[in-house]
């Protein structure tokens, strides 16, 4: 490669700052005991271990026994303690001398990260592999770490951020001849498209995706771009379409996340399309059971829109206290505050409701969600007495075509076979 590729963000003021913000935010009386604190403390002394390494050649002995210590002190069957464990002994040893590397188990602690919706500190783990990897032997880590890093950032409703690090990562796959990765980054971008509320641009991309990766036989790569081409005919209002083009995704993940993360956008498009007991129960059991707080949260987010069309004001009631403190990635936050203005709005609460539709209109603007902005805009014109054009919806119904029929029988046996591994 000609040159180093930098991070494509400005460099913090301080450094690894999501860390130490996280740390700031944990009570003083709680510091002893809490288990968030020894693994936050972990995890950024692991950062500057290895910033020291991958700088001066080596670390301090002493730095290492240290940070040795706090990872010890996490629970014996902890991943984050293994992975972190890893992290220290690769960097005990001289960088001259390097017989392993620390930047792979950092690209999976990044993804532990993830799993916890903790997008920030993800970033900030990719920041490390992005900034020192290349030159120690890990330049082949670059497009995966550009791509966790761009997917984190979406998350957080940064979209220009998440494009920069798409088109870079692009970039190295391409000089790395990395097709595969090319192909699930070019997805990446397809969905930074449809987040800002270029619907039609994003199907041109993402049928061509489909295209490309059946040519190439990335057959996961196909299955997540039929997922979010569902995504974008349910925005477009085509609910039986984006069904079946989620189940078809379910079906075809081999990730039991991926699989789920399907099943929850199918119950939405089912409830859309009036199939309302159906998709309580698959939301409900996602909701006990999904292994990651952002599937947990959009299954409670799902459910708490059933309650408002329903008329269930205490479930809408549980549902939202439940989600009301939750650090809610910006597309579930916007959703929240919609779903919760419409239920206001429907029991009685005009004044709690205009606020909520503000909210959600709010972060809407500030992320480029366009979409959802379009709904919280009608939502608070009605509230105004403006007659409107809202999106259509079907309720009441008891048939449904024969494709959807033959889907209604399959999916809740694929949603045990999901829970059940």
């Amino acid at each position: 490669m000609s040159e180093p590729f930098a991070p494509s963000w400005p460099p913090p003021t301080l450094r690894h700052g999501a860390f130490v913000a996280a740390l700031g935010g944990i009570a003083e009386a709680d510091v002893a005991s809490s288990p968030r604190w020894k693994s936050l403390c972990a995890g950024f002394t692991i950062l500057r271990l290895v910033d020291a390494w991958a700088t001066d050649g080596r670390v301090d002995h002493r730095a290492l026994q240290a940070t040795s210590a706090a990872v010890g002190s996490l629970p014996g069957t902890s991943t984050v303690r293994e992975l972190l464990g890893a992290i220290a002994a690769a960097v005990a040893v001289p960088i001259s001398h390097r017989d392993r590397s620390p930047y792979i188990p950092l690209l999976a602690y990044g993804r532990l990260l993830e799993y916890d919706a903790e997008w920030a500190l993800a970033i900030d783990a990719y920041s490390v592999v992005i900034e020192h990897a290349p030159a120690g032997g890990g330049v082949d880590l670059l497009p995966d770490a550009y791509h966790r890093a761009g997917y984190c950032r979406r998350m957080l409703g940064d979209l220009s951020g998440a494009a920069a690090d798409f088109e870079i990562g692009r970039k190295v796959a391409r000089e790395q001849g990395n097709a595969a990765v090319d192909l699930l980054l070019r997805l990446s971008e397809a969905n930074v498209i449809a987040h800002r509320g270029n619907l039609p641009a994003a199907v041109t991309e993402l049928e061509a995706l489909i295209t490309d990766a059946a040519a190439a036989g990335a057959r996961q790569v196909v299955a997540a771009a039929r997922h979010d081409y569902g995504m974008v005919a349910y925005a477009q209002g085509q609910f039986e379409r984006a069904a079946l083009l989620c189940f078809a995704a379910a079906q075809s993940y081999d990730d039991l996340r991926q699989r789920a993360r399907a099943l929850a956008d199918l119950a939405t498009c089912t409830a859309a399309l009036g199939h309302r007991q159906l998709a309580r129960r698959v939301n409900e059991i996602l909701f006990a059971t999904a292994a990651t707080r952002e599937l947990r949260w959009a299954a409670a987010i799902n459910l708490l829109e059933a309650a408002v069309d329903e008329g269930r004001e205490t479930v809408f009631e549980a549902y939202r206290s439940t989600l009301e403190a939750e650090p809610l990635p910006v597309t579930l936050a916007a959703n929240y505050h919609l779903f919760t203005g419409r239920g206001y709005a429907r029991f009685g609460r005009p004044r709690l409701a205009r606020q909520e539709f503000g909210r959600a209109l709010g972060i809407s603007m500030d992320a480029a969600l366009n979409q959802i902005g379009i709904f919280a805009d009608q939502a608070l014109a009605e509230l105004d007495g403006v007659e409107t054009t809202t999106r259509p919806t079907v309720t009441g119904r008891t048939t449904w075509s024969p494709d959807i029929e033959h889907l209604t029988q399959s999916v809740v046996q694929l949603h045990l076979a999901t829970v059940e591994q």
